[in-house]
């Protein structure tokens, strides 16, 4: 598995492609399992990525033909039990052929439309159009081409007469009833309903009329009244008997036009097929771009080993800032094979960049262009995250646990990976937290891996082997002052004294000593701010400590 369902719901990663909607039905479904690439499919990966740029440029210069394409997209019904059908030799039903009409009319249309703003090489040649055209008139055996489908006479002269003979049946029959319900009708001084019914209430004249005669016979009756309807004379009889005949032949013929269809359309199969999937690939192509104009993507770069992300945005979370009036900082950073740490305060931004980490990656294997302004990446043969309240409930793991567990299993894995850490050990004691944080680190440098670590951890800087990047944190902290009030005030308040900046580690740079600051202006009493300071005066373990990088 490339990416488990706990890294897609870490970064958000489902709820951003919900914007990338195919407009076929075959599109929709395979939008559904969209498979990433991996290393060894760097040229496939480097070609749809050139496909999207060619699409996005050309649209841009032809905006009034995507209308006419969209709608033939959307109405390009899926055709894949059809074709299956006929290479199991049966015959497909009348609503079968219709779709079928369908998919060659909506085909037409899309290769035409291509064709006019000379997109090519996502169309057919002109000889594979023409192929569309003959199997479409196939299925509209008059001029002028229509998109609906039914058994015309034009398919068989047979079947045109047949169809003119019960006619002229139907019509026979119909004026010798009507003449035989006039004769009545003038008789008994009654009308019919516009159901050919005859409705007379119970005890008058007109019931012991129809009573007494035998063309009519009673249907139906209620506590008021009685239905009668004509009978059928003896000559009506015989007509409607040959007319039974015709409706047999007739459908003996209309099956036979169906399987001179059937047959007719047998060496086609294949090229329906090629034809469906290649017009379902530009669709997803399309839909691509679409999705990546949401985000202002741009199209990532192949490299052979770093990972380099200029101005990477997430996009869903830039949205949560803007509507709390507050604006995303986009990240700048290389990882390399080995750890790349973060450091910052509490609420600093550090997981927000590696969910913004995730989602560039995730996105350009998955073939979008990405939210950064250049993305150069390896191609991964999987990526993990570590984020958040792992506790696993139905199997009896804690926050711990059920981080070890997954964490096991992406070690057991020796394939190139990214794999992205939000404090490891966080869950246990901090002796041991940290203890277990150095060590997972050291391994994962000594290994190889691509992974970026997020830690509160001093001993995880000094990990020989490691690169790293600090938040910006807190600013003007002796002017910052959070008056108690809602929790959007709090937070803006909060934001407005960040600094969410992704800068490079140097020597010198030091866990930063924010927490109980922060606990301060947020509102907690001061006099337990006050004995926290007491405490980690005596311990030694912070105040005035200074924790280089090496």
């Amino acid at each position: 598995m490339w990416m488990d369902e706990e890294t897609r719901k870490d970064i958000l990663f489902d709820e951003l492609l919900s914007r990338f909607q195919p407009y076929t039905l075959v599109g929709k479904r395979k939008a559904r399992n969209l498979p990433p690439f991996l290393p060894g499919q760097e040229k496939e990966w480097k070609q749809l990525l050139d496909e999207q740029e060619i699409l996005q440029r050309e649209f841009l210069m032809h905006p009034n033909q995507t209308s006419v394409i969209r709608s033939a997209l959307e109405h390009l019904p899926d055709i894949d039990g059809i074709i299956d059908q006929m290479k199991s030799k049966e015959v497909p039903s009348l609503t079968e052929w219709f779709q079928l009409k369908q998919f060659l009319w909506h085909s037409y249309i899309w290769m035409r439309s291509l064709q006019e703003i000379g997109l090519n090489r996502f169309s057919f040649t002109q000889a594979e159009i023409g192929t569309c055209e003959l199997l479409l008139r196939q299925l509209n055996p008059f001029e002028p081409l229509q998109p609906s489908f039914a058994l015309y006479d034009e398919f068989d002269p047979e079947l045109k007469e047949a169809r003119q003979q019960r006619t002229a049946i139907e019509r026979e029959i119909q004026k010798q009833n009507e003449l035989r319900a006039q004769a009545i009708e003038e008789k008994c001084s009654i009308r019919r309903n516009r159901f050919r019914e005859w409705v007379v209430q119970r005890g008058t004249e007109e019931e012991q009329a129809l009573l007494q005669d035998d063309q009519v016979q009673l249907v139906r009756e209620t506590v008021y009244d009685r239905i009668f309807v004509l009978k059928p004379s003896k000559e009506q009889e015989v007509l409607q008997q040959e007319q039974m005949n015709w409706n047999r032949m007739i459908e003996q013929l209309e099956q036979k036009v169906l399987e001179k269809l059937t047959a007719f359309f047998q060496p086609y199969l294949e090229w329906l097929k090629q034809t469906e999937e290649k017009i379902v690939s530009f669709d997803l192509l399309w839909a691509r771009v679409r999705a990546a104009e949401s985000w202002q993507g741009v199209k990532p770069e192949l490299s052979d080993e770093s990972l380099v992300i200029e101005g990477g945005i997430h996009p869903l979370i830039a949205i949560q800032l803007e509507e709390q009036q507050s604006s995303f900082i986009p990240i700048d950073l290389e990882i390399k094979p080995g750890v790349t740490i973060i450091i910052g305060p509490n609420m600093g931004g550090k997981t927000v960049t590696l969910k913004t980490i995730g989602m560039i990656v995730a996105l350009a294997q998955y073939g979008f262009f990405v939210p950064a302004n250049t993305c150069r990446l390896p191609l991964f043969s999987w990526i993990a995250s570590l984020m958040g309240d792992q506790q696993d409930v139905k199997k009896g793991l804690s926050t711990f646990g059920a981080e070890m567990v997954r964490l096991s299993g992406y070690l057991q894995n020796h394939t190139i990976g990214l794999l992205l850490l939000d404090e490891i050990g966080r869950g246990t004691n901090p002796v041991e937290g940290s203890a277990l944080s150095v060590a997972v680190t050291r391994y994962l440098v000594d290994q190889g891996y691509y992974a970026v670590h997020v830690t509160h951890f001093r001993d995880v800087v000094q990990v020989e082997g490691i690169r790293g990047y600090r938040m910006g944190g807190l600013k003007n902290l002796g002017d910052w002052h959070v008056h108690f009030g809602h929790g959007e005030e709090i937070a803006r308040s909060l934001q407005e004294q960040m600094d969410y900046r992704l800068l490079p580690l140097e020597a010198g740079d030091t866990i930063p000593e924010q927490a109980l600051i922060l606990a301060e202006r947020l509102g907690l009493p001061s006099l337990i701010v006050e004995e926290a300071r007491r405490r980690m005066q005596r311990e030694g373990d912070w105040h005035g400590a200074e924790t280089e990088t090496r």
